[in-house]
């Protein structure tokens, strides 16, 4: 079951108990959120879409040098 679950702007997308990821919705309305909260349940928003423009939290360190992903 796929479902979404928004904070604020940012809406965390789940298939199943798999997180998919997060899209930060700053620039667009609320109706904007809602329809792809409505098409990520449809299907419609597939989970390539979602992993494209997800927020990237995750860091690692190479070189001694933090990088943000």
């Amino acid at each position: 079951m796929r479902q979404a679950i928004q904070r604020n702007n940012v809406v965390t997308f789940y298939d199943g108990i798999n997180r998919v990821g997060e899209i930060d919705y700053y620039y667009h309305s609320q109706a904007y959120i809602d329809r792809a909260i409505e098409n990520w349940q449809t299907g419609i928003l597939t989970q390539e879409t979602v992993q494209d423009h997800s927020l990237q939290m995750e860091f690692d360190f190479v070189g001694g040098v933090e990088h943000w992903g």
